[in-house]
């Protein structure tokens, strides 16, 4: 993958400190589309920070109403962002593996707590899809899922720690890590249909029907909790490394300033987004996750294959070669004109 080619050709690579979007980028791309890029991956993370401190904003009204909601999310902001300065990068992994343990047993507790109620048959669950949801049109469903499946900004950042010698590990972390997470929101969705069939949940986005029903509070505050939670150290550390590679910045001072930026302009932008949770993800989805996970892994594999030569270097991103990988970027770019369509119309 070009995340390890960057660190095999970096003498620090094996802490993992310099392998980013801007890094990998600049390595096969060059220095002015991969400027873009990175613009582009910082635009991304701030606004699935800012989704996710909407969201947990809206969630601490429901447990403390007297708290507005300006306020709850100063106070989470501030929380990230001083645990971003002082902490290290272990202290920060041993918080994030808490935090996504959390999830898990919310997650769990949660589909039991579900399993035990008077919820219809797995048969009236699955029973009359929306499947045109699936189709072009307002509001299609397409870029939330596509905004479920994005984890890339953190493959340099699993590859860089894992190190060259242990690639075999990042590969499967990677691969876990993306399914677990389309697992648990394809439960969600699926607990969600039943209470809603049962006549439990009327509402678009369900998590505060569920904070409010008797026996499910308890879950989702775990599962809240540990995905805003571990979402947020993730932008954090991912934008902190981004400006450290665009700025060049050694003196740690000047990094320390630069990791402090990220958490105000997150919370100056959420304190202006209340209720637009779902419509940040969609448009992250959209646009910025179409570029970045869909379009820019195929561009770098096949750059990649022209400077090492492809198969006579051992390097084969996918099955079928180039075909398939430029078969992924009209796709890619088949997707941004729908998006783009459907968002001007």
């Amino acid at each position: 993958m070009p995340s390890c080619r960057v660190l095999a050709n970096d003498e620090t690579g094996e802490t993992g400190e310099r392998a980013s979007v801007l890094s990998v980028s600049r390595r096969y791309l060059g220095t002015p589309l991969a400027t873009v890029l990175a613009v582009v991956f910082f635009m991304q993370m701030l606004i699935i920070a800012t989704a996710n401190l909407v969201k947990a904003a809206e969630l601490i009204s429901v447990v403390f109403p007297a708290l507005p909601h300006g306020r709850s999310i100063v106070l989470l902001a501030t929380i990230f962002g001083v645990f971003n300065l002082v902490a290290t990068s272990r202290v920060m992994a041993s918080v994030n593996t808490a935090l996504t343990g959390t999830m898990c047993a919310g997650f769990l507790a949660f589909f039991v707590a579900v399993a035990t109620k008077s919820a219809p048959p797995a048969s009236a669950v699955l029973a009359n899809p929306q499947w045109r949801l699936l189709l072009p049109q307002a509001g299609w469903a397409v870029p939330l899922f596509v905004n479920t499946l994005r984890f890339g900004e953190a493959v340099p950042v699993v590859v860089g720690q894992f190190g060259l010698r242990r690639l075999s590990k990042a590969r499967l972390a990677v691969v876990v890590g993306s399914l677990v997470p389309m697992l648990l929101a394809v439960g969600l969705s699926v607990a969600g249909r039943a209470l809603s069939l049962a006549g439990m949940n009327k509402a678009i986005d369900p998590l505060i029907d569920f904070l409010q029903t008797p026996g499910l509070g308890a879950p989702i505050v775990l599962v809240s909790a540990g995905a805003i939670g571990s979402t947020l150290l993730g932008v954090l550390l991912a934008t902190s490394q981004l400006l450290r590679d665009s700025f060049r910045l050694s003196s740690p001072r000047v990094l320390l300033g630069a990791r402090a930026v990220v958490p105000i302009v997150i919370a100056s932008l959420a304190c202006r987004s209340t209720g637009l949770y779902l419509r940040l993800l969609a448009f992250a989805g959209a646009f910025p996750s179409i570029v970045l996970y869909a379009l820019l892994p195929p561009i770098l594999a096949l750059a990649a294959r022209r400077q090492t030569g492809g198969l006579a270097s051992g390097f084969e991103a996918v099955p079928g070669g180039r075909r398939t990988l430029r078969l992924l970027v009209l796709l890619a770019c088949g997707l941004l004109g729908v998006n783009a369509w459907l968002w001007l119309v």
